[in-house]
């Protein structure tokens, strides 16, 4: 199946959809990696990352929640539903956060809402709820470990999760 672009990967095809931060510095990549979102029919982007979050150069991160409203006008669609869920970059959520979280995914699938997740890498925080939600799902820590990892296979970059409170809270979960 499609996938919205190479950082990104399908939990559930054409429902959930996870990867990392799908807006860029560079236009023609920043444009490609939205209409990337809209050609896989994503209705609603979840985004983990908190407010006033910058890269590993200080920059800030380049909005794109009008952009995505501005190309989907343009093909006669709705805006995706771009909601903020932010979580501590390299650390655990809290059990609130989580069941929050996994309540607009599951309320999301439920109505057909096909939803993206992200962070700004796609590894720690987003692996965190995809394992979360696999584990909602009947399979144990390490199978939801596993399965992520092999969803993530071919991407560049294949880590998670990268904090051990990621992982101890995935295994308590």
């Amino acid at each position: 199946m499609l996938k919205p672009f190479p950082q990104s990967f399908w939990i559930q095809e054409s429902l959930l959809c996870a990867g990392h931060y799908p807006g860029d510095i560079d236009e023609a990549v920043h444009l490609t990696k939205l209409n990337g979102l809209l050609d896989c029919g994503i209705r609603r982007v979840i985004n983990l990352m908190e407010e006033g979050e910058v890269n590993s150069g200080g920059r800030p991160f380049r909005p794109y929640d009008s952009t995505l409203a501005e190309l989907a006008a343009i093909r006669g669609m709705p805006a995706p539903d771009c909601l903020r869920m932010p979580l501590r970059d390299a650390k655990a959520p809290s059990i609130a956060q989580m069941e929050s979280l996994l309540c607009l995914v599951n309320e999301g699938i439920k109505n057909q809402i096909p939803t993206y997740i992200h962070c700004w890498g796609g590894h720690g925080r987003t692996g965190t709820v995809v394992c979360c939600y696999l584990i909602s799902q009947g399979k144990t820590a390490q199978e939801a470990i596993e399965q992520l990892l092999a969803w993530r296979a071919g991407l560049p970059r294949n880590h998670f999760p990268l904090e051990n409170e990621q992982q101890s809270f995935i295994k308590q979960w």
